[in-house]
């Protein structure tokens, strides 16, 4: 049975509906890296990208679809998702020509907020067919990576995962640096609320220097190896401890905290 041991502080999250998806896209994640003994493993999540007619939702899938009473099962999975810390990106919010991306650091929710960037896409003459749909060849450098898309024009619309849009059609799959790669799992017409949460614990920083701090502290041998030591006693606004079976899962500011990360591959380089 999952038990709470220990509960310290407060913290308390506002979550606003902000527009509603007419469809739910769905893909898996892969992301090849390595342990801190340097053997290479695949990381993996599932994610959801909510389509509304105002702002398009890229997240965690469990994250898009909660719902209150969870399983058991259901929150195990849920603590689990939390721990890679999935970038939550809001195209088209707070206003159509913004792009707003909330993410945690180890155990910080930092938001940024910036103009939403023309993706310059050079389309091939390439085709391939992926999950039935018939898709086109385009390449972009997308903050940092080289990007290679292969895109649908059978739906028309110009979305696709984490900070990826503005092909001429659905993004089916997305490679960067033989590293990261997104497919296509499904797509369903759906309406699911766009939720936005905020905490007054959160950070706004411009996304460089965001990212430059990310990926230095991230980067640095301790995240690997004594992960706990990143944290000062300044961060932590509220600690839960759950015991489940044999394994305790420090829950702090409401995240599962990664006791054992693999070395960090960020999606965005600049």
């Amino acid at each position: 049975m999952l038990m709470m041991l220990i509960t310290v502080c407060g913290w308390a999250q506002t979550k606003d509906s902000i527009d509603t998806s007419n469809i739910v896209v769905a893909y898996d994640y892969t992301c090849h890296t390595a342990d801190k003994n340097g053997t290479k493993v695949d990381e993996h999540y599932r994610l959801a990208v909510l389509v509304g007619d105002k702002t398009t939702w890229s997240t965690g899938y469990l994250d898009a679809m909660q719902h209150e009473n969870k399983t058991r099962k259901e929150l195990i999975a849920a603590l689990d998702e939390q721990k890679l810390n999935i970038p939550s990106v809001y195209v088209g919010h707070p206003s159509a020509d913004k792009v707003t991306i909330r993410e945690t650091v180890l155990v910080t929710d930092y938001v940024t907020e910036e103009e939403k960037k023309t993706i310059n896409w050079q389309i091939d003459d390439d085709t391939l067919t992926i999950m039935g749909f018939l898709c086109q060849k385009a390449t972009a450098k997308v903050r940092g990576r080289e990007w290679i898309a292969w895109y649908t024009e059978e739906m028309p619309t110009m979305v696709g995962p984490w900070c990826l849009y503005g092909c001429p059609g659905l993004i089916v799959k997305a490679e960067a640096d033989e590293i990261h790669c997104f497919e296509l799992q499904s797509l369903k017409q759906k309406a699911v609320p766009i939720v936005y949460s905020s905490s007054p614990t959160d950070l706004n920083l411009s996304r460089s220097k965001f990212v430059k701090y990310r990926n230095k502290t991230l980067t640095d041998p301790a995240h690997l190896n004594s992960t706990m030591s990143l944290i000062h006693e300044n961060m932590i606004k509220d600690v839960t401890i759950l015991q489940d079976g044999d394994e305790q899962r420090p829950i702090i500011n409401g995240h599962s905290f990664n006791m054992h990360p693999n070395a960090f591959q960020p999606l965005d380089l600049e």
